[in-house]
């Protein structure tokens, strides 16, 4: 028998035993500490993954035979050292042992032997093990040896808008609080009252000379909580008390939100009673806590709370009224009533509801994050967290639902749950994640410095840095603007005793104060040349910088027909001695990859050449995206027609049209928002840069090299070690446990989990440069175009690359399917389901219908240009080979003895068929979209002939189908240059605006049914239905540009009686329509074209509210903008005709 002992720690502890027998047994363990009774008491208390296997020159036990030994070979995963902190760093010396017990089968002491330098003869001696140094991954294959120069020349720096009219600085220099969370000024002082984080206490300083070594330490959090708010009674000059909002630990070890009065003295020394605590309110709360307090101007207190979770409103706190969770709290402090230390006000809205807490001001709020009081109109402010992607502010009103969690501010976000019994509320203002991503709520302005904000509510956002301000005249936002983009993380607003702003930066540990920005009136120095942005030393010819790194991806997105080239800049650190620092990038094995500030990714777009006489790619557009104060940013670069550089492309993007040998040939720059609709929260906003995608071979001039073992040889991963075994050894453990069926629960999960990653005591996982282990061992995506991947592979990483970045949660694609490669199949929620949003006329329609590709709607939106077209952004060009593989494994799905339905019959027909007699079967087949879809694939395939080709063709663009769902498909087979000029997705309302409407042709249109399909839920003439809203009750003075607003956002403001509401059975049958009819009983909805249906309510699994108008999104972007144009001036003169 052999053992193999390694330990790894030189002063901790711990070492590991494998053993190996002649018999090809083995047996490992981990032992934490040399004691008696080793083996029974650890052989089996740590799982392995250690492999090894015997080669046997004999027969070992026969007498008969001279036996010649025994080989062995193993293998050990770096997973198994977890719990002395994994992979050891290059240069670090373990210790180990080989040893060898040989038994002869006259004698039962074995023969004892050692390559390790042992005092006595025992195996557990570790003291005396041979040292044993590791030199780093063996680098076969590469031939880049050099290191990587630095990269130091980088201009992509700022934005190439305006700067904002202020910008912060430093305040109180001499004072440092690490973590700072919230302050407040002691009125009618300089004392400030602070909370921090880290170090979790409630402190004092005199603002006056303090500095950190004179802060007085109030309250000690530590290892019980933490003190969120501090506000003042308004008679505190008399009573002298003090609140704080905290979470802490009650005497269960429970989380708990806590309001508790403290009494301090109003003058100097301001001493605080720490013993006169009087706890006001409590409920329990683990995340999400609010705690935000102040005092209104009717002298109540007004408290905020979170829906106490850390995510999704798991618990469902939201929307009821039973408990204090998802509220705003309206309590009287001075009025109390036992047994509680505070009274109900008699005006709060829900004092009369029965099981409803009378607390309640008003509910539905995620986590509010601050509450201000405006001391001159009484407005109470609430800054919130939104969760996927909004972030909102309300101007608090009584009796209000905010929506968490059936919305995220205005928009859905689990539609299905129950909203509160008031309707929902929109915040007064929204951001989206692309510009703030954790709002932190703040204060009135009312000081002297800054006249032109005084009045307005002043907020920003921790993870941008980012300040606005805004005023609001009591019905709506009169002015709202970005005032500040700093790279702060602010936790909090404070107001001093000159009433000027203060501002809490929480992990630069200090206080910052505004002043006017010195460069409002220069020049923006942000490149708008490619050539100038530092990373090319020859752009025309595409020359990268020294220290820019190419790499390429296992599964590349469609860019309509263009190739991309892609590369990587990482800014270079200069020291402080001299020389520069290379970043690292924190390695992940299947999250995206974390870079460094300053990072810039880049993809240059090209098109491949038409011709022998053209040698070399047009290059269309170089994308930028950029890592600055934490926030990625996309800016994007169209390239001249001599191709010698390229010219920065404006926030709302462009199009370019190019000569062709096949005619014209357009290319799209998207807009910097739809840039950010791919690269978004939901997808990590990197999108090509993981660990599935790079783990490929790349030519390193000339030579192929494994792209992860050439970022590890360069030096630039940073690895998180015991982050991966332990998602290695989760995932062990609950593949053992559903192997075994097992009914261990999540909570047992985490306790095993716990158990076999526990390095308390051992040596700890270094900080690595290296891999956590071989680049086979993880996984790698199939290219989509590779014919001899697995089909169903392909088309999932093409789904995955291409369509997950809006369908999986929170991507903002309002379809339910999850396309993201790590769900199986089925939990895409795409196979045998019915569409909600369209079935575009195709029979039997389902997401993906299997065995049926022209009866699937993701076919048919991957099929047409127009008219429900999908990837919805920045794609203008039918990708043919995706479309192709998508319907082989569609078709793959089928029984393989199903017969061909009348459509595929139709088609083999067709394809006998001589061209002069095809008209009767084109009919057939136009005449439907499953037909129209199934035929657009025959032609793609080549199944008919070119005659027979040309002439359906001909026919689908004849007026008969041009206009249909079946012609639309057709229309990607004319020539650019023949094809209707319309809108498209980003659609310019002034260019509508600008031109003279036709009343009578926008009748005409508005008529069409196989247009714009307006009468299917508005009546006019006779005609149509009384679905929606009565277009000639518009106001007379309605504008053209609100008329247009309101077309190109129907979901922007909907009114309550045109809520959308979508029904699905227990059958699985879906119904959407308006919400006519709703008793214990049955549902009735109205649905577009007037049709009412009735559904019994047993029937009912889900009745859900969508925040989708039926006016479909983007209603105009068919039309030509004199189209629209002619339709606004129809629709202005109805007002006239009621």
């Amino acid at each position: 028998m052999l053992e193999l002992f390694f330990k790894p720690g030189a002063s901790e502890p711990g070492y590991y035993e494998f053993h190996v027998t002649a018999g090809g047994t083995h047996l490992d363990m981990f032992i934490p500490q040399r004691q008696g009774d080793l083996f029974e008491r650890f052989k089996s208390a740590q799982p392995f993954d250690f492999e090894s296997k015997v080669i046997q020159r004999g027969t070992l036990n026969m007498r008969s035979d001279q036996d010649r030994g025994w080989s062995v070979e193993g293998k050990i995963p770096w997973t198994d050292f977890v719990r002395t902190g994994g992979r050891p760093t290059v240069g670090e010396v373990w210790h180990f042992a080989i040893c060898r017990y040989d038994y002869n089968l006259a004698d039962d002491t074995p023969e004892l032997s050692t390559c390790a330098p042992l005092q006595q003869l025992d195996f557990h001696r570790h003291e005396d093990y041979a040292p044993l140094r590791f030199l780093g991954p063996q680098d076969r294959g590469s031939k880049q040896n050099d290191p990587l120069p630095p990269w130091k020349t980088s201009r992509v720096i700022g934005s190439p808008d305006p700067p904002a009219p202020f910008r912060v600085v430093r305040a109180l220099p001499d004072l440092t609080v690490k973590s700072l969370i919230a302050m407040r000024f002691v009125p009618g002082s300089r004392q400030l009252l602070i909370s921090g984080e880290e170090e979790p206490k409630l402190l004092q300083v005199d603002t006056d000379g303090g500095s950190t070594g004179s802060l007085k330490t109030l309250i000690d959090y530590t290892s019980r909580g933490m003190a969120y708010d501090i506000t003042f009674h308004p008679n505190f000059r008399e009573n002298g008390w003090v609140y704080i909002g905290s979470n802490e630990k009650d005497p269960d070890g429970e989380k708990q939100v806590r309001i508790t009065r403290y009494t301090m003295q109003t003058e100097a020394p301001f001493q605080f009673d720490v013993d006169s605590a009087k706890l006001i309110i409590a409920w329990a709360s683990d995340g999400h806590d609010g705690a935000a307090i102040a005092f209104g101007n009717d002298g109540m207190l007004y408290v905020t709370s979170g829906d106490g979770t850390s995510d999704s409103d798991t618990n469902l706190t939201g929307q009821p009224l039973d408990s204090f969770l998802s509220k705003v709290l309206r309590i009287d402090v001075d009025h109390p009533v036992a047994p509680n230390e505070y009274s109900i006000p008699a005006d709060n809205p829900f004092v009369n509801m029965p099981g409803a807490q009378p607390e309640t001001w008003a509910y539905g709020l995620r986590n509010p994050w601050r509450i201000a009081v405006d001391r001159q109109t009484g407005h109470i402010w609430v800054g919130n967290n939104g969760q996927d992607l909004w972030e909102q502010i309300y101007l608090v009103e009584r009796g209000a639902n905010y929506g968490w969690s059936v919305y995220e501010g205005s928009h859905p976000f689990y539609l299905q749950r129950q909203l509160g019994p008031t309707p929902h509320v929109h915040p007064t203002i929204e951001h989206h994640h692309a510009e703030a991503r954790s709002l932190t709520g703040g204060i009135v302005y009312y000081g002297s410095e800054f006249p032109e904000l005084v009045g307005a509510y002043v907020y920003g956002d921790y993870s941008t840095g980012k300040i606005w301000a805004a005023k609001h005249n009591g019905q709506k936002i009169v002015w709202h603007r970005e005032i500040a983009d700093t790279t702060l993380s602010i936790t909090c607003f404070a107001e001093d005793s000159d009433n000027e702003l203060l501002i809490a930066g929480h992990q630069q540990d200090g206080f910052y104060r505004l002043e006017r920005n010195p460069l409002l009136e220069q020049p923006v120095d942000f490149p708008t040349r490619l050539s100038e942005t530092g990373l090319f030393t020859s752009t025309g010819e595409h020359q990268l910088q020294p220290g820019i790194i190419r790499y390429s991806v296992n599964a590349p997105g469609w860019h309509d027909g263009a190739q991309a080239t892609r590369f990587m800049a990482l800014p270079a650190v200069a020291k402080e001695g001299g020389g520069w620092e290379l970043p690292t990038i924190g390695f992940k094995s299947s999250a995206n990859w974390e870079f460094p500030e300053g990072t810039v990714l880049g993809q240059s777009l090209a098109w491949e050449p038409e011709s022998d006489q053209e040698n070399s790619p047009r290059w269309l557009e170089t994308r930028l995206l950029t890592l600055q104060n934490n926030e990625w940013a996309g800016y994007s670069y169209l390239w001249n027609d001599d191709q010698s550089d390229a010219l920065l492309v404006d926030k709302m993007g462009t199009s370019k049209t190019f000569a062709g040998r096949h005619g014209e040939r357009s290319w799209h720059v998207p807009s910097r928002s739809a840039c950010e609709g791919c690269h978004s929260r939901a997808a990590n906003f990197v999108l090509g840069i993981t660990t599935p995608q790079l783990n490929r071979s790349h030519n390193y001039d000339g030579y192929p090299y494994n792209q992860l073992r050439h970022f590890e040889r360069l030096g630039l991963l940073e690895v998180d070690w015991k982050d991966l075994a332990s998602t290695h050894w989760q995932a062990q453990i609950t593949k053992e446990i559903n192997n075994n069926e097992s009914p261990e629960q999540q909570s047992d999960i985490e306790e095993r989990l716990a158990a076999v990653t526990d390095t308390t005591g051992q040596r700890q996982a270094p900080t690595s440069s290296l891999l956590p282990d071989a680049p086979e061992t993880f996984t790698s995506m199939p290219d989509p175009s590779n014919p001899t991947a697995d089909l169903e592979s392909r088309a999932r990483s093409y789904l995955h690359v291409n369509c997950s970045s809006c369908h999986s949660p929170a991507g903002g694609g309002n379809a339910q399917m999850n396309l993201r490669r790590s769900m199986t199949t089925d939990q895409t929620k795409t196979i045998d389901q019915k569409p909600l949003h369209g079935d575009f006329g195709l029979n039997s329609a389902r997401l993906i219908a299997p065995g049926a590709a022209h009866h699937s709607v993701i076919i048919y939106r991957m099929s047409t240009l127009i008219g429900g077209r999908m990837p919805r952004v920045g794609s203008h060009r039918v990708d043919r080979e995706g479309l192709q593989l998508l319907r082989e494994w569609i078709t793959s799905m089928g029984p393989a003895d199903s017969p061909p339905d009348p459509v595929q019959k139709a088609i083999v027909t067709l394809s006998t068929t001589a061209p002069e007699n095809s008209e009767p079967l084109l009919d057939e087949l136009l005449n439907t979209s499953s037909g129209a879809l199934a035929l657009v694939a025959a032609i793609d395939n080549n199944q008919l002939s070119p005659e027979l080709q040309e002439r359906a063709k001909q026919h689908a663009f004849g007026e008969t189908f041009q206009m249909s769902a079946a012609g639309k498909l057709f229309e990607r087979y004319l020539p650019e240059e023949q094809r209707t000029q319309r809108l498209g997705e980003n659609i310019d309302p002034t260019q509508i605006l600008q031109l003279a409407g036709d009343a009578l042709r926008g009748q005409r249109l508005f008529m069409r049914k196989d247009t714009l399909s307006c009468l299917s839920c508005h009546r006019y003439q006779q005609r149509g239905y009384d679905v929606g809203p009565d277009l000639k009750s518009m106001k007379a003075d309605t504008t053209s540009d609100q008329i247009l607003e309101n077309l190109l956002n129907p979901s922007k403001k909907i009114d309550e009686k045109f809520e959308a509401y979508t029904i699905v059975t227990f059958a699985g049958q879906i119904f959407a329509g308006l919400l006519e009819e709703r008793t214990d009983d049955f549902v009735t909805l109205k649905q577009a074209g007037g049709k009412q249906v009735r559904i019994a309510s047993e029937d009912i699994d889900e009745l859900i509210r969508q925040n989708k108008s039926l006016m479909p999104d983007q209603v105009l972007k068919d039309l030509t903008a004199q189209q629209a144009a002619d339709l606004l001036a129809f629709l202005q003169t109805l007002p006239s005709q009621n």
